[in-house]
């Protein structure tokens, strides 16, 4: 009998080791079925956000062009000029089409040119500061003390560069802006130099721009080394600027000019703009260059 019993027992004993072992391999088999489906949930997850993080449409970054235009568009007369975009502009690249230049040949046979200018340029050309200053008064913006306070301009200015009808110099003591009557008179006097040039002995050269508009730091800087400096210029007021009568920017190696004939020239086209009030002018011959200011109209 204790040994039926003891069979009955192992039997018993070996069938619950057998369900214990199915039930065990189950559990596993789901607990990884489980885990398969979490991972792929996850998968798909992150999936799902990179295909929602494409569907939306991301911002273009602003080409270098697309900015230049913008800061120019910035320094139009009709908008104000903050000094963030006064530095922005200075810092601006040049556009390589205008401030480009080729050296001449110093041994091309230069062929005269018929110039109609005649006269002495110093008794021509005196205007004095005093003259000059009262219609920068009246037409200019108010003088600032350096470029961070050109958000405080009384009156717009548009930014000059190289261009057709001339060269804007590297400065070093002043920045690139006029007031809109004084950016019209310089395009107007470098497109009727160009003009006439052409008309007379078809050349192609550009009259050079050496300065523009000084703040007070500048004009006290440049009193160190200039004695045509003074507090009071009217460089302050935007409404003034040089133009070169001894260097000239040549753009074709064809029908080369003397420099002497170019500045009588030069000399010919500001004579026309001054008899005809539409600017004062200073010749400045330790400076060698014509200092001109836009008059009231």
């Amino acid at each position: 009998m204790r040994k039926a019993e003891r069979k009955k027992y192992r039997i018993i004993i070996l069938v619950v080791a057998i369900i214990s072992f199915i039930l065990g391999r189950c559990s596993v088999s789901d607990s990884s079925e489980e885990a398969v489906n979490t991972e792929v949930d996850d998968t798909t997850e992150v999936v799902d956000s990179t295909s929602t993080s494409e569907d939306v449409t991301q911002p273009q970054e602003t080409t270098e062009e697309e900015i230049e235009n913008t800061e120019i568009a910035e320094a139009d007369p009709s908008k104000p000029l903050d000094s963030k975009t006064a530095i922005e502009i200075l810092n601006r690249k040049p556009d390589p089409k205008w401030d480009n230049f080729i050296v001449g040949d110093e041994d091309a046979v230069a062929q005269p040119l018929e110039t109609y200018f005649t006269g002495s340029r110093s008794k021509t050309f005196n205007d004095s500061n005093h003259v000059q200053l009262a219609a920068a008064e009246k037409m200019g913006i108010k003088p600032i003390s350096n470029m961070s306070e050109a958000w405080n301009l009384s009156r717009p200015v548009k930014l000059i560069a190289s261009c057709e009808e001339y060269y804007l110099d590297e400065l070093t003591h002043s920045y690139p802006f006029l007031v809109p009557e004084a950016e019209k008179l310089l395009k107007e006097i470098g497109a009727r130099f160009n003009q006439l040039l052409w008309e007379r002995g078809q050349s192609k050269y550009r009259i050079k721009v050496t300065s523009v508009l000084r703040t007070s730091e500048n004009i006290k800087e440049l009193m160190k080394s200039n004695t045509n400096a003074i507090a009071t210029s009217t460089h302050q007021y935007a409404t003034t600027f040089d133009i070169s009568y001894s260097k000239f920017i040549q753009d074709s190696a064809e029908n080369p000019r003397t420099f002497a004939d170019l500045s009588a020239l030069l000399s010919e086209v500001i004579q026309d703009f001054h008899s005809k009030g539409r600017c004062y002018v200073k010749y400045e011959a330790k400076q060698s260059c014509f200092h001109l200011t836009v008059r009231p109209q």
